[in-house]
């Protein structure tokens, strides 16, 4: 992962990694991979003061998530649950692992305001 100012987004020199180095993930250590596996359909949201992200778990297929204090804690010690797991098509309702579904939805988490009258 890395980032950069809004003013140099182009830059590629202006990119400053994320890794771990030393027992601590900070930026400008050479950059580290945050999570294992192949990914796609990431969310990232604030919610209840806490941080939650979402993603297609593409090699177990199934949606995964973890809450985590803020976008940089560390991921590999967050706490991780899977969501909804992939079923095989035909196949209907709760796995042994819990609900699956035979076509994934996009794991976005989304944020509903009440109305109030």
């Amino acid at each position: 992962m890395h980032r950069a100012p809004s003013t140099a987004i182009a830059d590629p020199a202006a990119c400053e990694p994320w890794g771990y180095r030393d027992g601590a993930w900070d930026w400008g250590n050479p950059p580290t991979p945050v999570l294992d596996g192949a990914f796609g359909e990431m969310c990232l949201r604030p919610l209840d003061g806490k941080w939650v992200l979402t993603w297609f778990d593409a090699g177990g297929y199934r949606i995964d998530g973890i809450i985590m204090d803020t976008p940089t804690s560390n991921l590999h010690t967050a706490h991780r649950r899977t969501l909804v797991h992939g079923g095989a098509w035909g196949a209907r309702g709760r796995l042994p692992r819990g609900p699956a579904l035979q076509r994934l939805p996009e794991p976005s988490v989304v944020l509903r305001r009440s109305r109030r009258g």
